[in-house]
């Protein structure tokens, strides 16, 4: 599968850079008070709940003058362009801002959760209030804390579903979002292949016995059953061999 695209996208000083360091849990991206801050796309791997994503914290999307900024806001245009889920960002403490409408226009039609950051401030916008700007079926709106993680385990849920929701595998109640047990799976298909053209072929069964071997060990690798290479593994590092 290809790795999910996520953008984290919404004008300066939302909280878009608090979130990227909570959910990576460290501090990868600079937060201060200063809009502008974050000048270009920051890129990260991250696992969740299996799934493995490439997630981007964007510059704030806003008119401005500098150049440097300009570019990074251009990018930021970019990353909602080439992303698989965006995660529009508002601040719940304040009135929403010409800025504010402009992300909204940019997401209309993108695969999109809305984050309302700053619930732990009082509050001057809700989900109600979003709910009338975009009127989308099934848009998930969820209100969180990036400095203090509430609402986080939520927003996980909702990033997962949202990656998944177009995948025929996940219609069907069968998702692979590892890809180690995704590998182990495609090696013991390639050997059910090669065994079942053994048997067309009338070739030795020999030959068949190793092919469904080595599917049974890939598949065990994926439920826990202690391979051929485990016991190597072990008879190596615990033992002295040939001395």
């Amino acid at each position: 599968m290809n790795i999910p695209i996520v953008a984290i996208i919404g004008r300066p000083n939302v909280g878009k850079s608090s979130l990227l360091n909570m959910l990576l849990k460290k501090d990868r991206a600079i937060v201060t008070d200063i809009p502008g801050t974050t000048r270009d796309v920051i890129e990260e791997y991250l696992n969740i709940e299996g799934l493995p994503l490439r997630i981007m914290d964007t510059a704030g999307i806003r008119h401005v003058e500098d150049i440097a900024e300009k570019e990074g806001v251009k990018r930021s245009l970019n990353s909602i362009q080439k992303a698989d889920l965006v995660i529009a960002i508002f601040d719940k403490s304040e009135p929403l801002r010409e800025e504010d409408h402009d992300v909204i226009k940019k997401i209309i039609n993108k695969n999109t959760i809305i984050v309302l950051n700053k619930c732990d401030m009082s509050s001057t916008l809700d989900i109600s209030d979003m709910r009338s700007l975009i009127p989308k079926d099934g848009l998930p709106i969820l209100s969180i804390s990036a400095t203090r993680g509430d609402g986080l385990d939520e927003l996980k849920r909702a990033i997962v579903d949202s990656c998944l929701k177009d995948w025929k595998e996940e219609r069907e109640g069968v998702v692979i979002s590892n890809i180690r047990h995704k590998t182990a799976l495609e090696h013991a298909v390639d050997s059910l292949r090669r065994a079942e053209h053994i048997l067309t072929e009338n070739k030795p069964l020999e030959f068949l016995a190793l092919e469904l071997r080595d599917a049974l060990d890939n598949l065990g690798d994926i439920v826990g059953v202690v391979t051929k290479e485990d016991i190597l593994n072990r008879i190596f590092n615990d033992f002295c061999i040939g001395k």
